[in-house]
């Protein structure tokens, strides 16, 4: 889940890092600019700012990962850049290499995605100006069954670019992970893969997200969360997503006991086959 081959060197990994700490001590007026932050942490230590990032809250450290960090990977935020997996020469000791990586645990294994990885991971860079995430929460937690898309996000431009660019990535990124199963398929005893496209929840919410990132983890493990405020609100309970998620979790108990995810999959007269087949959860 999430299995994308998302890599950086030590030295990326060092200028990001040290680009989220430049975020903070800009902040705090501690340095100029971006080009003070390593003469700084050189100067106080790593154990000052060890200390000083211990006594950041959660709302600036939140705040800090959201800004994008210049000359580092490209990618954009803080957030993202410093949560690659870092080839450290221990843990992961290279850069990822066509073929067999050097150490790699041979066993059954899933890769899975869902149909629309890339709606809500976007969707506010399209929302309307000054639409804030508090107010996308308080939506989501009233379940106002009025609210309209044009709440959200203006039809032109935003909700036209919005869906071309989701339109496009979606199945690129499928395609990408077809490629991973296909490669470890090579190595591994089995390899399965699967693509969740169960989409059964109200408007606007389903115009906009579909079958969304990290909607299917509350599927695999039967996880939605129960009388407390949620992001899953807008996906409330139905015999559709009780079915389907007994139908999931008996995967996944399968795989885990026995390496094969068909042990249990019988009784709903389901069968998965191994890549390169695409299981489909809907």
């Amino acid at each position: 889940m999430s299995g994308l081959q998302l890599h950086s060197s030590v030295d990326d990994a060092t200028k990001n890092a040290t680009g989220l700490v430049a975020n903070l001590l800009l902040a705090d007026g501690l340095i100029g600019n971006y080009n003070g932050a390593s003469a700084y942490i050189q100067r106080v230590g790593n154990q000052a700012i060890q200390t000083y990032l211990s006594q950041k809250t959660s709302a600036e450290i939140l705040t800090a990962t959201a800004r994008p960090i210049p000359g580092t990977l490209g990618i954009g935020t803080a957030s993202l850049s410093v949560s690659l997996n870092i080839a450290d020469g221990t843990v992961i000791p290279v850069p990822p290499i066509v073929g067999e990586p050097p150490i790699i645990n041979k066993m059954p294994t899933i890769l899975s995605t869902v149909k629309n990885e890339t709606g809500l991971l976007l969707f506010f860079g399209y929302t309307a100006a000054g639409f804030t995430q508090q107010q996308f929460w308080a939506y989501d937690q009233s379940n106002n069954p009025d609210l309209q898309a044009s709440d959200f996000m203006p039809l032109v431009p935003n909700q036209v670019e919005f869906a071309v660019e989701t339109t496009a990535a979606d199945p690129a990124l499928g395609l990408i992970v077809d490629g991973y199963a296909a490669s470890l398929a090579t190595t591994m005893p089995v390899v399965y893969r699967s693509e969740f496209a169960w989409a059964s929840y109200p408007s606007p919410w389903v115009d906009f997200f579909h079958s969304f990132h990290g909607l299917d983890v509350c599927f695999n493990f039967d996880s939605f969360p129960v009388g407390q405020p949620n992001l899953m609100n807008f996906v409330p309970p139905s015999n559709s997503r009780q079915i389907l998620g007994q139908k999931m979790l008996s995967a996944v108990r399968g795989f885990i006991e026995t390496g094969d995810p068909n042990t249990y999959l019988g009784q709903y007269n389901l069968y998965w086959q191994p890549s390169p087949v695409r299981f489909i959860w809907q």
